[in-house]
C-alpha cells in the first residue's frame, strides 16, 4: 500500500514539475459558466498553434460573412463582349481626402463625398469596346449596380441593388440591361435602363432619366437619408457613362484593427502576457464557420511568440456550451481552446 501511495505521489510530482515549464494547454469540453486559465512557458522563440472554438454574439451571428470587413462601396456588374460577367468594386471612402479617383480593368471612377449634403457623387466611365462588339444604336448588354453602406467601420449594414433581388456579387447571372440608343424613348421595364447619346457627359447626364437603386439584398435600411441612391446613364462613340448620387449620412471605411480588437464572442479564448495584456484573442478576422448554428465559429492559426510565460484563458456564458447546446452543435466534438508549440 505504501509503495502505491509513493508511486502516485511521484507521478503527481513529475506532472507538477512538467507543468512548470509546459508549452501546451488543452481545454476541450467546456460547459456553461466556466472560466479557466493555465500558463505556458517558452524557453525560445517558437511558432505556437492556437485552435479555438467559440460562440458569436447575437448581433454578429446573423451577419453574412461576405459583408464583414467591407467598406462603403459602389459595385458595377456587366456582361463583357467576350460573354463573361465582370464585377468591379469601387470603395467609396478614402482616408486621404474626400475625392477618390480609381481605375480598375479600364473602368474609371471619380467620386466625391459632400459632407454638407451627406452624399456621394460618382462618375463612372466604361469603354464601349468592353461590352459591345458592334457600335450600332439600340444594342444592349446585361448590367446591374449595387451600393453598400458601412456605418461602424466593421461591416456593411446594408446593400442595395438596382434591378436584382439577390446580391449580384455572389450570383452567377444578371437579369437587367442597359440599352444604347440615339432617341428619347424611356423604358417602362424596371430591369432596362436607357442610355441616350450625349455630347457633354458632365452636363448632359444631369438631366437624363434616373433609375432608383432600391432593391434591398442584404441587411436593413432604417432611413433613406442614410442609404439610398440612383444613377443616370448615357453614351458616346467611345464610352458608356454612369452618374450616381448616393445618400449616406456617414462616410466610413472598414478598419481591420477595429474588428481585431472588438469583442465579438460570448464564449471565447485568448492569450495574455504576465502583465495581463492580450496578445491574441478569437476574432472575426480569423474565425470560420464551425458547422451547426451560424454562431459556432473556430480559429486555427499560428502565432510567433518570443521566450517567456503566457496565460491561456477561456470563458463561457450561461448558455450554448458542451452538452448544453441551445442551437445546433458544432460539427467537431470540441468546445474550448488548445495551444501547442511547434
Amino acid at each position: 500500500m505504501k509503495k502505491k501511495i509513493l508511486a502516485v505521489t511521484m507521478i503527481v510530482l513529475i506532472i507538477g514539475c512538467k507543468r512548470k515549464n509546459q508549452s501546451n494547454v488543452n481545454f476541450s469540453h467546456l460547459q456553461n459558466m466556466e472560466d479557466v486559465s493555465d500558463t505556458i512557458e517558452l524557453t525560445k522563440e517558437a511558432k505556437v498553434r492556437v485552435y479555438c472554438t467559440g460562440e458569436l454574439k447575437p448581433d454578429w451571428a446573423n451577419v453574412s460573412r461576405e459583408y464583414i470587413g467591407q467598406d462603403d462601396d459602389i459595385e458595377v456588374f456587366f456582361r463583357q463582349a467576350d460573354n463573361n460577367i465582370k464585377k468591379i468594386i469601387f470603395k467609396e471612402s478614402d482616408k486621404k481626402g474626400d475625392t477618390l479617383v480609381a481605375e480598375i480593368d479600364q473602368v474609371k471612377c471619380i467620386q466625391h463625398y459632400d459632407k454638407v449634403l451627406e452624399k456621394y457623387v460618382a462618375f463612372i466611365t466604361i469603354p464601349r469596346k468592353l461590352v459591345l462588339n458592334k457600335t450600332r444604336p439600340d444594342s444592349s448588354f446585361e448590367f446591374d449596380i449595387a451600393i453598400g453602406d458601412n456605418d461602424d467601420g466593421i461591416k456593411q449594414k446594408a446593400k442595395l441593388c438596382w434591378a436584382g433581388h439577390k446580391d449580384p456579387l455572389f450570383e452567377g447571372r444578371l437579369a437587367s440591361r442597359i440599352v444604347i440608343t440615339d432617341h428619347d424613348s424611356v423604358s417602362q421595364d424596371q430591369r432596362v435602363a436607357i442610355a441616350k447619346k450625349i455630347t457633354h457627359p458632365a452636363t448632359d447626364l444631369a438631366v437624363f432619366p434616373r433609375y432608383l437603386i432600391g432593391n434591398l439584398v442584404a441587411g436593413q435600411v432604417n432611413d433613406v437619408d442614410d442609404l439610398s441612391g440612383f444613377f443616370r446613364t448615357g453614351w458616346d462613340n467611345d464610352n458608356i457613362y454612369l452618374l450616381l448620387e448616393i445618400k449616406d449620412s456617414e462616410q466610413r471605411k472598414f478598419r481591420n484593427e477595429i474588428l481585431a480588437k472588438d469583442d465579438n464572442f460570448v464564449d471565447r479564448g485568448w492569450i495574455e502576457d504576465l502583465k495581463g495584456k492580450k496578445i491574441w484573442q478569437m476574432n472575426l478576422i480569423q474565425s470560420k464557420p464551425g458547422g451547426g448554428a451560424l454562431k459556432n465559429q473556430y480559429c486555427d492559426t499560428l502565432l510567433s511568440l518570443v521566450p517567456g510565460k503566457y496565460v491561456v484563458k477561456y470563458s463561457t456564458d450561461e448558455s450554448h456550451a458542451w452538452n448544453a447546446w441551445d442551437a445546433p452543435a458544432p460539427k467537431k466534438k470540441f468546445w474550448g481552446i488548445t495551444v501547442s508549440s511547434k
